[in-house]
C-alpha cells in the first residue's frame, strides 16, 4: 500500500479522516499485525482485541475477494488469506486458557513403621 502511494497510483487524492487513502490502508495493515503480536502476551482485554482484529480481517478479506479489481484491494488470493487469518484469530480467541494442574499434596504413610 505504501509503495502504491509513492508511485502515485489512483485514487491518490482519496482521503480517509484527513489521511491519504494509501496511508490509511498501510496503517490498517500494520495495526492488524501489531494487534496479533500484542495478543500473544495476553494483556487485559486481549480476547476482545483479537476478535475485533479478526472481524476486521474477515471484512477486508471478503471485500477483497468479492471486488478484487478496486484500488486498495490485494486481490482474490490475498483476500482469501485475510479471510483465513480472520477466522483463525476469532477461533483462537475462543479457545479457553489452560490452567496449570494443581498437584495433590504429598501424603506420608506410616504403614511401614
Amino acid at each position: 500500500m505504501a509503495v502504491q502511494q509513492r508511485m502515485g497510483s489512483d485514487p491518490y487524492e482519496d482521503f480517509t479522516l484527513g489521511v491519504q487513502g494509501w496511508s490509511a490502508l498501510t496503517v490498517f495493515a500494520l495495526v492488524m499485525m501489531l494487534n496479533s503480536v500484542i495478543a500473544v502476551f495476553r494483556p487485559p482485554g486481549w480476547r476482545s482485541m483479537l476478535r475485533a482484529t479478526g472481524i476486521a480481517s474477515l471484512m477486508f478479506g471478503l471485500v477483497s475477494v468479492w471486488v478484487g479489481a478496486v484500488p486498495g484491494s490485494p486481490g482474490p488470493f490475498w483476500g482469501g488469506g485475510a479471510l483465513l487469518w480472520g477466522i483463525a484469530l476469532i477461533v483462537f480467541s475462543w479457545i479457553p486458557r489452560r490452567k496449570p494442574r494443581l498437584r495433590a499434596p504429598l501424603r506420608l504413610s506410616n504403614a511401614g513403621t
